[in-house]
């Protein structure tokens, strides 16, 4: 998923609430683990946050069918600078 995200406040921008150089659009990745302690279940979600710059990142990803086995694979078409 993608959001805005707030430079100075390191959160996601409420809309109308931030200048518009304070914002930037990020990819976000939530991660979700749940398990049980024997006791009582846990559940633990951490937020990565990657800011998308024109142009980058760019992926392209394939999946085929062999001998009933499936393969896929992710190949990126450029690579990121500075």
């Amino acid at each position: 998923m993608t959001e805005d995200f707030s430079e100075t406040l390191r959160v996601k921008a409420d809309p109308g609430k931030h200048l518009a150089s304070d914002v930037y659009p990020v990819l976000k990745l939530n991660a979700v683990r749940d398990f049980s302690t024997g006791i009582y279940d846990y559940n633990v979600m951490t937020s990565t946050f990657l800011r998308i710059a024109p142009g980058w990142p760019v992926a392209r990803s394939a999946s085929r069918a062999r001998s009933g086995a499936a393969t896929s694979g992710t190949r990126s078409s450029r690579a990121p600078t500075g």
